[in-house]
């Protein structure tokens, strides 16, 4: 990790289930119904007849960064559950052909992945969820079938997955199976009852629903507790913002009383994440601590302490020790 765009072999992946759905090019098909919908079938050979666009989105993970469950809870998930790649494929709305009524309120997307969860006690047929009208039929909501410039590999949903550009990675449905217009809110176990903003002891969520992602940056070079040797000291990551764009990003050598800019990566893409760097000198040794915070173009800022039992978007500031050594042994 570390590239602007991230290779389909370091990409991190995320299921729901134990299996993962195996389908060929020839047997997909993506079910269209509901309200207002004429009921039809599509294959992978008409979506591919489509005109298509291609956007760099930043997928993390909802979880990334966060608490665990149980005996988990105190323990910090892996900040690398968060990539970039190039998605191509056919925007929802070409499929609809403007024929959606305006009763119609939300889109139930339904993957072909099912199986087991330790809070339901019955099987769940498929992975569900369901986005606003806004958000589905937006022109970048795509049904993709590239990632970077290849056949989206099986773990990434082949043949074909939602991409959600700005929202986490949980709304954008893998191994897509059926999309429904709905004019009402119908319950599903996945909206109900996981990515929402607050835990509960038997580890189902309430309060809001996750969706929007967190202004967030990463730390990516140096590592934590890695031993670096006096003198240029070379700082450098990504940040993102979902919908919006990362306007700055500013470091902190003394836990946050003092702020100074790094420098940031000219190109500025809606969704994707901004490189940013600085080269700090050092001049003794010893550990050498430091923060980064990233803003928006919203004015949304990184908080700087950690807030408990945070299990989705935690974007509270990384803090990085490293120790500065005056020779490193061979």
């Amino acid at each position: 990790m570390g590239e602007f765009i991230t290779p389909n072999h370091l990409f991190f992946v995320r299921d729901h289930f134990v299996d993962r759905p195996v389908l060929s090019d020839d047997e997909w098909r993506l079910y269209l119904t509901g309200v207002g919908v004429e009921d039809r079938t599509v294959s992978l050979a008409h979506l591919r007849s489509l005109p298509s666009k291609s956007l760099t989105v930043t997928l993390e993970c909802a979880g990334n960064g966060g608490y665990g469950r149980g005996a988990d809870r105190q323990q910090h998930h892996m900040r690398s559950m968060v990539g970039t790649a190039v998605w191509r494929g056919v925007p929802v709305a070409t499929l609809f052909k403007k024929e959606i009524p305006p009763e119609v309120t939300e889109f139930v997307f339904r993957g072909y992945d099912g199986g087991e969860d330790p809070d339901e006690p019955v099987s769940i047929d498929c992975y569900t969820r369901s986005i606003p009208r806004v958000k589905a039929l937006d022109d970048d909501t795509l049904l993709v079938y590239e990632m970077n410039g290849e056949p989206l590999p099986q773990e990434h949903g082949f043949p074909v997955r939602l991409m959600v550009p700005g929202w986490y990675g949980m709304d954008s449905v893998k191994w897509i199976r059926s999309i429904e217009a709905r004019s009402e809110r119908v319950g599903h176990f996945y909206d109900d009852h996981r990515y929402r903003a607050q835990s509960t002891d038997a580890g189902l969520h309430a309060g809001r629903r996750v969706r929007e992602m967190a202004v967030k940056s990463l730390v990516l070079h140096p590592s934590n507790g890695q031993r670096i040797l006096l003198g240029d000291i070379p700082i450098s990551g990504f940040a993102w913002a979902g919908e919006n764009h990362v306007t700055g990003v500013d470091i902190s050598f003394d836990g946050g009383q003092r702020w100074q800019p790094t420098e940031l990566g000219d190109e500025v893409r809606p969704y994707s994440w901004r490189p940013w760097s600085l080269t700090y000198q050092a001049d003794e040794v010893g550990p050498l601590d430091f923060v980064v915070r990233a803003v928006d173009s919203e004015g949304r800022s990184q908080p700087m302490d950690a807030l408990p039992a945070r299990t989705y978007e935690a974007n509270w500031v990384q803090r990085v020790r490293v120790f500065v050594v005056a020779g490193l042994e061979p």
